[in-house]
C-alpha cells in the first residue's frame, strides 16, 4: 500500500513534469526570438527593449548617491547619501549585439532553473519508488548544491560584466549609475547546505547499502 510519502512524493514529481514542460516551451520560443531578433534589428532601424541590472551611485561593492535635501532644523541632518541603492536600466535600442547579449543572459539563467529542476525530480522519483537513498541521489544534490554555488558568484560577475559594458557606451548619466556586484548570499548558503545534505544523504545510503549485505 503506498505511502502518504509517497504519494507526496509522487504529486511533486508530476508538478515538476509540469514545470519542466512549460519552462522548456518558454526557453524554446525564447531561444526561437534570440535568433530572430537580432535579424530583425540588423536588417533595419529597429529598436528593441533591453534591460541591464545597475547600482544608484559609485562604486560597485557599496554604491553612494549623495542626496541633496532641505530640512526645516539645522544640523537635523548631516552628508546624507544612498548606500546600496540597485536597480534595473531599462532602455530601447538598435544595436542587436547588445540586445543579444542581455537576452542570453536570460537564457543561460533560464537553462541554468531548468538544469536545476531536473536534478530535484529525479531524487522524487526514486522516494516515490522507495528508494531514496543511493549513491546517483547523493551525486545529484551534490551537483546541485555547487550549482548554487556557481550562480551565487557567477551571476553577479555576469551582470557586472554585461553593467560595465552598457555604462562604458553612455557619456554623461545623472544620477550616477555603477556596475553592480552583489554575490548572493541565499544562493551561496543554500549551496552549501546542498553540499552537507549530499554528504549525510551519501552516508545514508552506504549504511543501507551495509544493512541489506548483513541481512
Amino acid at each position: 500500500m503506498p505511502t502518504s510519502g509517497s504519494r507526496l512524493a509522487r504529486g511533486l514529481r508530476v508538478w515538476f513534469d509540469v514545470v519542466l514542460v512549460l519552462s522548456g516551451l518558454a526557453m524554446g520560443l525564447l531561444a526561437l526570438w534570440l535568433v530572430i531578433s537580432p535579424l530583425a534589428m540588423a536588417g533595419g532601424a529597429r529598436e528593441s527593449e533591453a534591460a541591464v541590472a545597475v547600482a544608484v551611485g559609485a562604486g560597485p561593492l557599496r554604491p553612494v548617491l549623495p542626496v541633496r535635501l532641505t530640512t526645516s532644523q539645522e544640523g537635523l541632518f548631516s552628508t546624507p547619501r544612498l548606500v546600496r541603492g540597485r536597480g534595473q536600466l531599462r532602455f530601447s535600442t538598435s544595436n542587436w549585439r547588445l540586445q543579444f547579449l542581455t537576452n542570453v543572459s536570460l537564457l543561460i539563467g533560464a537553462l541554468v532553473a531548468l538544469y536545476g529542476v531536473l536534478l530535484v525530480r529525479n531524487p522524487l522519483r526514486d522516494v516515490g519508488a522507495g528508494q531514496p537513498f543511493g549513491p546517483t541521489n547523493a551525486r545529484r544534490l551534490r551537483i546541485l548544491g555547487v550549482l548554487f554555488l556557481v550562480v551565487g558568484v557567477l551571476r553577479p560577475a555576469v551582470e557586472y560584466a554585461l553593467g560595465s559594458l552598457v555604462l562604458s557606451r553612455i557619456v554623461s548619466v545623472e544620477p550616477v549609475l555603477s556596475p553592480p556586484l552583489a554575490f548572493q548570499r541565499d544562493a551561496i548558503v543554500a549551496g552549501l547546505l546542498l553540499l552537507v545534505l549530499a554528504q549525510v544523504w551519501r552516508h545514508g545510503s552506504e549504511l543501507e547499502e551495509d544493512q541489506s549485505l548483513t541481512v
